[in-house]
Order: C-alpha cells, then structure tokens, then sequence
C-alpha cells in the first residue's frame, strides 16, 4: 500500500510540472478559473492579466508581445496606463468594461493594431494624445465591441483598413470625431451609440467605399455632423457605394452630410432636431434616399441639394423645419417621388435655378407655401407623368374630379412659375389606389310592377380599401353613395318598380381614396301584360258560384 501510495504522489508532481495535454488548458489556467470563477475560456491559448491568478501578467503589452495569433488574452478590472501596440492576431478581453480601463495617458494612441484578426471587447479605452485615437486600426478582419471610447482626440481612426467591425460600442467625449474611416472599405459601423462628440459623429472620406453604417444612435455633434461622407480638403479622392440605414440621428448640426460623393444609399433613417439641415447634399451624384423620416429642423431645411445632380429622392417624409422641407439649389434632373412633404415653416419645396428635374406623386401637405421658386420665372422642371400615372397631391388645390378618377380636372398652377401639374390627385397617396372591380350583380331579370325585388351587388377593391356603392334603378331614382363595406362583401338591396317597361339598372363603387369602378349593368323587364291574378279570381268565384263551376268544369 506504502508502493501505492508514492507512486501516485509521484504521478501527480510530475502531471504539475509538464506542459499542458490540451492545447489552451494549463492548471495555470485551471487555478484562474477557480480563483476568478467570472471568466470563461473557450477554445486557444489563453493568457492572464491582472487579477490573483498565479503567473499572471501585470501589463496587457507584455501578455501580447509573449502571445501568437489566435490567443486569448484575459483582463481583469484595474486601470492600466499603457499604449499598445497589438501586432498579432490575438482577442483581448477586459472582464467589464466600465472597470477594466486601458488609459493612454495622452501618450500616442491608446491601441495601436497592425494586425490582421484582432478582437477586443468590454474595455473603457480614453485618453490618447492629441491628433492620436483611442483605437487605431491599419489592419483587416478586426471587431471592435462592447468597449466605451471616450475622452480621446479621436475615437477610432480606420486608416487604409478593410472588412472590419465596429459594433455596439459607447463612443463618447471625444475632441474631434467619434469614428472616422480615411481610406477604408467595406467596413461595418452598426449598433454604436456615438454621443456628444466636440466635432463629427463619424466620418467616411475620402476613398473610402461600401461601407456600411447600420442601427447606429448617433447624436449631440452640436458643433458638427452627425455622418461626414465627404471629400478631403487635402485629397479630392471621392468616396462611394456607402451605406446609410436604420440610424437614429438626432441633435446635430447637421444630421448627414455628404460632399463630392456619388452612388450612395441613405436609407430608412430618422433624422431630427438639427440645427441647420436635416440632410445637406453638395457637388454628388447617383445618391439614393429614400423611407428616410427628417423632422423639427431648427434653422435651415430638412432636404437641401447644391450643385446635385441625378440623385433619386423617394418615400421620405419630410416635415416641420423651420425654413423649408427639400430644397433644389442648382441641382438637375434629380427624381423626387412618393415622398410627403408638410407643415413646413416656409416652402415645402423650394426652387432655385435647378432644371430637369421629375416631381411627381409626393403630398405636399399644408406648408406655408407648397412651393417656391427663384429662377426669373423660367423653368423646365416636370410636375407629372401623364395623365395615367399624373402628379402630386397638393393639400391646397381646389379643382374638381368630374370623372371620378382621382385626378383633378384643372391643373395645379406650381407658384412663381409657369409650371402646372397638369393632373393633380383628389386625395393623399392617390397613385397608389386602384380602382375597385365593376360590381356584379345578381337578382331577377324580370317581375311585375309595384313588387318588391332584393338585388346583390360585390365588388373587390385590390388595395383592400373599403368600397362604396352607387346603385341606379334606371326610373330615375338612385341609392347615391352608400357604404363602406368591406371589400368583397356582398350587399343587399331591394327596390320597386312602379310602372311596366325595361329598366337599365346599373351600379359601381369607389374606394376611400374616391377612385371609382366603371358601371356594371343589367336589363329588367316589368311586362306591360300581368300574369293571372289568383286573388282576383277568387273573390270573382266567391261573388258568383256559378264562375267558379265552370273553370272547375273546364279542368
């Protein structure tokens, strides 16, 4: 038993001084799990810093210089005053990011990396030198997550540095720009809050190309830009293929700007609250805007387009800036569709000096002018597509619709200009309402004057919209417009007829956006020669027997 027992204390020292089995499992490691029981390992070496742990180390650049790629380095809560320079592939760590706290000191960047592959996450990374970032990035394929950045002259600076990811991180308190990416593409930029930035929320230019900036909150860049997509004043290089969705942008100088940029898609963002404009767009081309929601501008305009020409702007709602909603400033042959345009202070849309440009089936509601213009009275611009697909809604026209189908009889004279839409819509969003089907309808073809007759009617509105009904019995009476009724219901109504003769009875039905059916019809007969009236000839047999002997002779 004596034997026994040496051997096995003999097999466990020797198990404590070899290296480990398992690649990335050392009872180093072991013990750190058991004395920091919140950090979990999966998978690669993995190195310590801080912490109680034995053979921990005391500085992240000594755990990263003593790394290889594909490590995992471990940081406990503490303040380490350290610039790093991560030259290897490796992921760090911090144990929670409002406690484990890397500070430049104001000394160069914070972290430095060259690698490609990084990771890092849950870190507070501030104060790096000026005209230096908290995070700079001259590398590929690293994620940036879950870190507060802040207190630095720039937050993170990509520079010649592609298909990286920052993500959910709290970019705040820089001096300049909370993210700036200079030569970089195909970059994604989602989920950040980026606040209270002295200059730029983020900036993409020059060069720098399909990036994607997604789901971001940014706001309070009261000096400057919530989004840059603009040239250098140093490089002329354009940037391009960017972009812009599902943001929140809110009180900015200006919610976006873009300079010298072509080919971008600014998409379903909410801008508000800016000081100067909404969105500003100068000397840029082929942009894409659309489902955007741009709202209380506080000096300027929500849209405004200089020297812009053949950008497309669609399905934005544009709404209580204090001077104008879009403003078209030189700008040509730009598209501006389905988007609604109200209650702004001073034009809707605003005209100057811009040509070619195609506006039709937007809702220009309640500004204080729905339009102005400033070109010496001459202009090209085109206010609808023809009288099947037609113009705008314009919340001031006053014309009627004759014909019933949802485009006003007389043009709408476009202010300051001898512009017109020539077929503006009756009703918000008409473009977008197609007629109900022609009713059918089913009863009796034929009956006797004086009785009553039921009648069923149907019709389908592909909108789905609600439809009413007109019914005219064709001896000068009708039911005028009744309903609504669900579309695809089938309606009752009876009516009578007084005297013999063939009646047209027809009947359509409208949506509630007043777009009518053509009529469906159908010929009634009421003879002039009544059938046998039972009733009489029994009171006729009960006068006079001997009749009714007869006719009972006859059968």
């Amino acid at each position: 038993m004596k034997k026994i027992i040496a051997l096995s204390i003999l097999l466990l020292m020797a198990s404590l001084t070899l290296s480990p089995i398992i690649k990335g499992f050392s009872l180093e490691q072991e013990l750190n799990q058991i004395i920091n029981p919140k950090i979990t390992i999966q998978g690669g070496n993995t190195l310590y810093v801080g912490g109680s742990g034995p053979g921990n180390y005391t500085t992240i650049q000594a755990a990263i210089d003593d790394s290889n790629n594909g490590d995992t380095i471990i940081v406990y809560n503490g303040i380490y005053y350290e610039n790093l320079i991560i030259n290897k592939g490796v992921k760090l760590k911090g144990e929670n990011k409002k406690n484990t706290i890397i500070d430049g000191s104001k000394h160069d960047n914070v972290l430095n990396i060259t690698a490609d592959g990084v990771t890092i996450t849950s870190f507070t990374i501030r104060n790096s030198k000026e005209d230096f970032a908290g995070i700079e990035i001259r590398s590929k394929y690293t994620t940036i997550k879950d870190n507060i950045i802040s207190n630095n002259e720039r937050g993170v600076l990509l520079y010649y540095s592609s298909n990286n990811k920052i993500l959910d991180n709290t970019i705040k308190n820089n001096i300049r720009e909370g993210i700036w990416a200079k030569y970089s593409s195909n970059n994604l930029f989602r989920d950040n809050t980026i606040k209270d930035n002295n200059n730029f929320g983020l900036i993409l230019g020059p060069n720098s190309n399909y990036n994607e900036v997604k789901g971001n909150t940014i706001t309070g860049h009261i000096h400057g830009n919530g989004i840059n997509i603009a040239l250098n004043l140093y490089d002329p290089t354009p940037s391009h293929h960017n972009t812009v969705v599902d943001n929140i942008i809110s009180n900015n100088n200006q919610g976006l700007m873009m300079h010298g940029t072509t080919y971008n898609e600014i998409r379903d963002n909410t801008i508000s609250d800016c000081n100067l404009h909404g969105i500003y767009l100068w000397d840029s081309e082929h942009n894409t805007f659309s489902g955007n929601t741009i709202s209380n501008v506080k000096s300027r305009d929500g849209l405004h387009l200089e020297d812009a020409d053949d950008n497309t702007i669609s399905n934005n709602v544009i709404s209580n800036c204090n001077e104008n909603g879009l403003v078209l400033s030189s700008s040509d042959s730009n598209k501006i569709y389905e988007n609604t345009i109200k209650k702004n202070s001073e034009n809707g849309i605003y005209i100057w000096k811009a040509i070619n440009n195609e506006i039709y089936h937007n809702n220009i509601i309640d500004n204080t002018k729905n339009v102005g213009y400033y070109d010496d009275g001459k202009s090209s611009n085109s206010w609808d597509k023809g009288p099947t697909t037609g113009g705008n809604y314009w919340s001031d026209y006053n014309g009627e619709d004759d014909n019933g189908d949802g485009i006003g009889e007389t043009p709408y004279k476009i202010h300051g200009t001898t512009d017109k839409d020539n077929y503006p819509f009756m009703n918000q969003n008409g473009w977008n309402s197609h007629a109900p089907t022609k009713p059918t309808i089913n009863g009796p073809a034929s009956g006797i004057k004086d009785n009553k007759y039921e009648y069923t009617f149907c019709s389908t509105d592909p909108d789905g919209d609600n439809v009413y009904y007109r019914i005219e019995w064709g001896d000068g009476t009708n039911t005028g417009w009744v309903g609504p009724f669900s579309s695809g219901e089938t309606i009752k109504k009876t009516h009578t007829w007084s005297n013999s003769g063939i009646y047209t009875l027809k009947a359509k039905a409208k949506d509630t956006n007043n777009v009518e059916s053509d009529w469906s019809s159908m010929t009634i007969t009421m003879p002039r020669t009544k059938r046998f009236n039972i009733d009489f000839f029994e009171k006729l047999s009960n006068m006079f027997p001997m009749i009714k002997q007869i006719f009972q002779y006859l059968r």
